[in-house]
């Protein structure tokens, strides 16, 4: 199963689905790092969840996740 629905209804995608979010992710940031806007392209887009991804709290949909570079997605990681 590519995508499931959990009780709390947070959605979870895998597989193939989880690189269709992906490009709907690029499309939105116009290939740009919504943090600091430089030019990206898809292989080196990482998606970041803002609201995290352990303990339950992962939910694969655009509003819960920015398209970064690599130096600002561990940036938001504090490292």
């Amino acid at each position: 199963m590519a995508v499931k629905t959990t009780k709390d209804g947070r959605v979870i995608r895998t597989d193939r689905d989880y690189t269709l979010f992906r490009r709907v992710i690029y499309a939105r940031c116009e290939s740009r790092c919504e943090g600091c806007g430089r030019y990206l392209e898809f292989a080196f887009m990482q998606v970041h969840h803002t609201r995290g991804r352990g303990a339950g709290r992962r939910n694969d949909i655009p509003e819960a996740v920015l398209g970064l570079c690599f130096p600002c997605h561990e940036r938001a990681h504090g490292r």
